[in-house]
């Protein structure tokens, strides 16, 4: 049962959610009888088309890695496969607003795949301590510029992803530790477990 939301509504009928007209009702008022059931829809597909268009030439021309979930690309990184450019400050851009446009545009796609890449790539970020397109460095994380390291990062960053995603700290670490980490060591562990319960 739906409760007035003030004493001048009260027997009236209204409630909070029958005052406030709807987009549909808007656009369906400024058009003939016969039009009813065309230009809602039409504005609907051109909406929905317009933002997963930008959404795919975001990928299409920009960032082809970015494309699918992504946890693909990370499981293959932190097993040993460099893929190109799927640590890039460019690639978590485009994904992030890629996904954004997607979901807007009314696709069946999930926030989770990428947010385990966009953790990662921030972790990677991290461990380098540098922005390359800003000639800008962090002398007191070069300790942590080898690979070995690295990897270390994208698995605790890939943990604070699906912590993030799903509001799961040990999840994300479970996800970490059976996924992610090929070498699983206790200062690892303890590392994820700190990003995980950053979040």
């Amino acid at each position: 049962m739906a409760y007035p939301f003030n004493k001048q509504h009260r027997g009236s009928g209204y409630t909070s959610t029958n005052c406030l007209p709807s987009l549909t009702s808007v656009v369906i008022s400024r058009y003939p009888h016969s039009l009813w059931i065309s230009v809602p829809g039409f504005l609907w597909c051109a909406i929905n088309s317009f933002l997963t268009g930008i959404a795919a030439t975001l990928v299409v021309f920009l960032a082809p890695v970015a494309s699918g979930s992504g946890i693909p690309q990370i499981k293959c990184y932190l097993n040993g496969l460099n893929v190109p450019r799927v640590m890039r400050c460019l690639t978590m851009i485009v994904k992030g607003v890629g996904v954004i446009l997607a979901v807007s545009g009314g696709l069946a796609v999930g926030k989770e795949g990428p947010m385990i890449h966009i953790g990662s790539v921030i972790a990677a970020g991290l461990s380098q301590g540098r922005l390359r397109f800003l000639k800008y460095s962090l002398g007191c994380l070069k300790i942590f510029r080898n690979d070995q390291e690295k990897r270390d990062f994208v698995s605790a960053g890939a943990a604070a992803g699906v912590a993030a995603a799903f509001g799961a700290p040990v999840g994300g670490l479970l996800f970490a530790l059976e996924e992610g980490a090929s070498f699983v060591y206790q200062r690892l562990t303890w590392t994820i477990v700190s990003y995980c319960s950053f979040l």
